[in-house]
């Protein structure tokens, strides 16, 4: 008797993924929250880590930009580039639908900050803005399993500006 093979969509699969070992706990700055990186890569990715319950719990994003907004406006612009993608073929991130409830745990984790980057305010706005998330989502930057590893190696920075800013 010949074995049937079911081939099941990705989506059911993402859908119901077991969760992964849980990651340590993480805040990531993004410098250039408002770029086009920004928009159709990094959020997307991280996005696609909730969808698959592959971020830690105790997660936080945290957008900088010199264009004025709030974190609300931040979270309502990348959703709506996020829903550019739904049934799109051929782009980025290739989705049916957006999955609410992955990316409202994902918008709850998000803040944002305005600033230059030139101006050292700026540096004193996010790391009170780490301090705050530390706080709020209870992270314990000791619960890593290499205790070698610092605080800072937590925090990952991801840095989209334009070239002036950062001149050798």
């Amino acid at each position: 008797m010949a074995d049937t093979i079911r081939i099941i969509p990705t989506t059911e699969l993402i859908g119901s993924a077991p969760k992964q070992e849980e990651a340590d706990p993480c805040a990531m700055v993004i410098f250039g929250a408002g770029g086009d990186l920004t928009k159709r890569l990094v959020v997307p990715a991280l996005y696609n880590l909730s969808r698959t319950r592959s971020l830690p719990d105790n997660f936080a994003l945290i957008g900088v930009d010199l264009a004025e907004g709030t974190t609300d406006s931040w979270r309502d612009h990348l959703y709506e580039m996020l829903q550019t993608f739904v049934g799109s073929q051929g782009t980025e991130l290739s989705i049916s639908k957006i999955d609410a409830k992955a990316w409202d745990w994902l918008a709850e984790r998000m803040s944002y900050i305005q600033g230059d980057l030139t101006t050292p305010d700026l540096y004193a706005k996010i790391g009170t803005a780490l301090a705050n998330v530390q706080n709020t989502l209870s992270l314990s930057w000791s619960r890593n399993r290499n205790a070698s590893l610092s605080v800072a190696s937590h925090r990952p920075l991801y840095l989209y500006s334009v070239p002036w800013a950062f001149c050798t």
